[in-house]
């Protein structure tokens, strides 16, 4: 008896290590790399360290080659008598676009689009998670350090430019990314992604989070079916008395933090499949209507690529989404960011817009 279970035992750790092994070596195809952070000197954020290789595998199947002040996609600064324009490109992950290729990021379709003889350089300052809150702090940096000459917002969602309607330039905490005045959690965070392979990393989270990988999953020690409950259907909605803003302000503090031209690009996540069905219209267009106003009112260029989105899913082509996801949810993709980058251009050659037009 004592003999079988040693072998018992010995076999399940054999099988262990060498399961464990194989999961090690394969591991890349499909789980995302996970990098220590770094600050930058520039911009004063966290960003991913220079000459690293980011790859993400839950969307597209890309990898990212991150060049300095954190730019993913580009791996060297603009220079050269040749390079007449330089932009600096803000957003969230949807413009950061590492679930793409780098020759289909967003930052290298709108070069090819404005100029293929390479006149115009456009920088992607473009993180996952960040808002307008924490770009207007960095605009005045890079403008001084990399010489940007205009800047372009892609702007997804509406919320990260409303949160500039609380900024207060005499507050040093407003605006500020968290990571910036606390060192303490991306210095946790680097000390695991230093120290651990990512395939660990990643079985954790997903033992320990909920799907969006920031909540706790509270674990259920009953056996039987999950009840659950109706998922709520998607629809437009009319925005209540605390969801106001006062754009105005919004729009003035982005105006404020530059005398550069400043281009708003609308690119909500439309069309969108929710529940089986495709939904087109925006859930809070009032918003879109006073914030577009308002970026009038203060002289900030403005551009609405909805109508291109919904046209280019109709006719079979979806912006959003890729094949090993679900096509029309999630983020970009090659297709979606050619389409904005065309529209930025035509944007450019019909109105004879400052914002990358290279001076002669």
């Amino acid at each position: 008896m004592i003999a079988f279970s040693k072998r018992l035992i010995s076999r399940w750790l054999i099988g262990l290590f060498f399961g464990t092994l194989i999961i090690a070596v394969t591991s890349p195809w499909f789980v995302r790399s996970y990098v220590p952070l770094t600050m930058d000197p520039v911009r004063k954020t966290w960003t991913l360290p220079e000459d690293a290789v980011y790859r993400w595998r839950s969307e597209g199947y890309a990898n990212t080659h991150i060049g300095p002040h954190g730019m993913p996609g580009r791996t060297r600064l603009a220079d050269g008598p040749s390079v007449r324009r330089r932009i600096a490109l803000w957003g969230d992950s949807q413009a950061e676009g590492v679930a793409v290729d780098d020759s289909n990021k967003l930052f290298a379709a709108i070069e090819r689009a404005i100029d293929p003889h390479g006149s115009v350089a456009v920088y992607p300052l473009a993180r996952s998670g960040e808002d307008a809150a924490v770009w207007i702090e960095q605009i005045p940096r890079t403008e001084a350090s990399l010489g940007i000459d205009a800047h372009v917002i892609l702007m997804v969602d509406w919320e990260d430019l409303a949160v500039l309607q609380q900024h207060d330039t005499t507050s040093p905490d407003i605006g500020r990314n968290n990571t910036e005045t606390d060192g303490t959690a991306p210095a946790s965070k680097n000390a695991w992604a230093a120290l651990l392979p990512a395939f660990v990393i990643q079985a954790a989270r997903h033992v320990l989070t909920q799907d969006d990988g920031a909540n706790i999953r509270r674990w259920r020690w009953t056996v039987g079916p999950v009840a659950k409950g109706d998922v709520p259907g998607h629809f437009p909605t009319v925005a209540s008395e605390n969801e106001r803003v006062d754009w105005q302000k919004a729009m003035q503090a982005l105006a404020e933090s530059t005398n550069r031209p400043v281009l708003i690009v609308h690119a909500p996540r439309r069309p969108e499949i929710v529940n089986g069905r495709v939904v087109r219209s925006l859930d809070h267009p009032d918003h879109i209507r006073l914030l577009r106003a308002a970026a009038s009112d203060t002289r900030l260029h403005w551009l609405d690529v909805t109508n291109d989105l919904i046209d280019a899913a109709d006719s079979g082509d979806w912006p959003h989404g890729f094949h090993n996801g679900q096509i029309g949810v999630g983020h970009l993709n090659a297709h979606g960011y050619q389409l904005i980058a065309q529209r930025i251009a035509q944007h450019v050659a019909l109105t004879q817009d400052v914002i990358a037009t290279p001076e002669r």
